[in-house]
C-alpha cells in the first residue's frame, strides 16, 4: 500500500508522518522540505499543480489518502480559507478518484456548533463554515471516504510542544502573562482538546482500514474540562513553577460588554485595549456550551488499542513549555 499525505509538518501532519515509518508514504509538499519521499505540488490547483505526467504516474501509485492539510488560522481572509480548504477538499477528491484509492479526511469537531462567532478581533466563523463545505464535498463524493472530527489539537502529550503554536497556545500564554483580569466565557463553558500524537495514533491506525461508521469524533468528550478548571489548573501550575499570576474573573460575554468595556476601555490605551481583544477573542474560540461527541472508546474497541486520553499530563506540559519560552528557555 502507498499513502499519500498531505500537510505533513503540520501540527498533526508531523507527528503522524513519524507513527508512518515502516509505511510506503509520499508526502505532498508545497513549501517545506521533509525527511521522506516527497513531491511538490499545491492543493489549491487542478491536478495538484502537478504535470499531466507526474499526476498519472502518483495516481497509479497511491492506494490511500490522508488529507490533513488545512488552512487553520482564523485571521485570514474568507477566499483564502475557502480555496484552501473547500477547493483544496475538491481537488483531493478529484486525485483519491483517478486513483480509485480510499480517502481520510481531517475535519474538525466544531462544524457541529451552531453560531460559532467571535465579537473580537478574530471569529472561527469563515473555518468552520469551510470545513462544511469540505465535508459536503467529501459525503457527495460517491467515493470510499472517512471524516475524522478532532477537538483543539495542542501538542505532544510528553514534552507539550508542537510543530505551531495555535490560538489556544496564545491564550494561555497571555493568561501566564497576567495580561487577562477578565474572561468573556461562563464556569460551565467547556474546553476540548487532545494531544497531537493521540490524533496521529487514531489516524495511522485507519491505515489498514476505517471503522465501518463515517464519522470519527477525536475529542475528551465528557472528560472535557469546563474553562473554570482550565483557569485553576493554569494558575495553580504557573505559580508550582514561579511564575505566580492572578487569577482571571470569568464573566458572561454579554456582561463584558455592557458593563466594563464602556466604563473602563476608553479609558486604556487603544494598544492594550486590542491586546485584550486579540487575546480574548482567541478564547472564545476554544470554549463551547456542551461537550462533544468522542469516538474514541468506539475506536479503542474497533481497533483493539488504547488510545490514551491523559488530559492533565498533556496541560501541565504544554503550560510548562510555554512557562519556559517566556523565560527564554529552549525547551527540551
Amino acid at each position: 500500500m502507498t499513502i499519500l499525505l498531505t500537510g505533513p509538518t503540520g501540527v498533526v501532519g508531523a507527528p503522524l508522518l513519524a507513527r508512518l515509518a515502516s509505511e510506503d508514504v509520499v508526502c505532498l509538499t508545497h513549501s517545506t522540505a521533509v525527511d521522506r519521499p516527497a513531491v511538490r505540488g499545491d492543493i489549491m490547483k487542478p491536478k495538484l499543480g502537478l504535470s499531466s505526467r507526474d499526476y498519472r504516474a502518483l495516481a497509479d501509485r497511491v492506494d490511500l489518502v490522508i488529507h490533513s492539510a488545512a488552512a487553520t488560522r482564523f485571521d485570514l481572509p474568507r477566499e483564502e480559507i475557502f480555496a484552501v480548504n473547500v477547493e483544496g477538499m475538491r481537488h483531493m477528491l478529484e486525485f483519491v478518484a483517478d486513483a480509485d484509492a480510499r480517502l481520510v479526511a481531517l475535519s474538525t469537531a466544531f462544524v457541529k456548533v451552531e453560531g460559532a462567532a467571535s465579537a473580537g478581533w478574530v471569529s472561527p466563523k469563515h473555518y468552520i463554515d469551510s470545513k462544511r463545505a469540505a465535508e459536503a464535498l467529501v459525503r457527495d463524493s460517491g467515493l470510499d471516504w472517512h471524516l475524522v472530527r478532532p477537538s483543539v489539537v495542542i501538542g505532544d502529550s510528553q514534552t507539550g510542544e508542537a510543530a505551531r503554536l495555535q490560538g489556544f497556545h496564545f491564550f494561555m500564554r497571555a493568561l501566564l502573562r497576567d495580561d487577562l483580569p477578565m474572561l468573556p466565557m461562563e464556569d460551565h463553558d467547556v474546553v476540548d482538546f487532545v494531544a497531537a500524537d493521540l490524533l496521529a495514533e487514531v489516524l495511522a491506525a485507519m491505515v489498514d482500514g476505517a471503522p465501518p461508521w463515517p464519522v470519527s469524533f477525536v475529542t475528551a468528550g465528557e472528560r472535557a474540562w469546563s474553562a473554570y478548571r482550565v483557569i485553576d489548573e493554569a494558575v495553580d501550575l504557573a505559580r508550582r513553577r514561579g511564575q505566580p499570576i492572578n487569577k482571571p474573573r470569568l464573566m458572561k460575554p454579554e456582561a463584558v460588554d455592557r458593563l466594563i468595556r464602556p466604563v473602563f476601555f476608553p479609558e486604556l490605551p487603544k494598544r492594550v485595549v486590542r491586546r485584550y481583544d486579540q487575546v480574548t477573542s482567541l478564547a472564545t474560540v476554544v470554549v463551547t456550551p456542551e461537550p462533544f461527541e468522542s469516538s474514541l472508546d468506539e475506536l479503542a474497541r474497533h481497533y483493539g488499542r488504547r488510545f490514551e486520553l491523559d488530559l492533565e499530563r498533556l496541560f501541565e506540559r504544554t503550560l510548562g513549555m510555554l512557562v519556559d519560552s517566556l523565560r527564554g528557555a529552549v525547551p527540551a
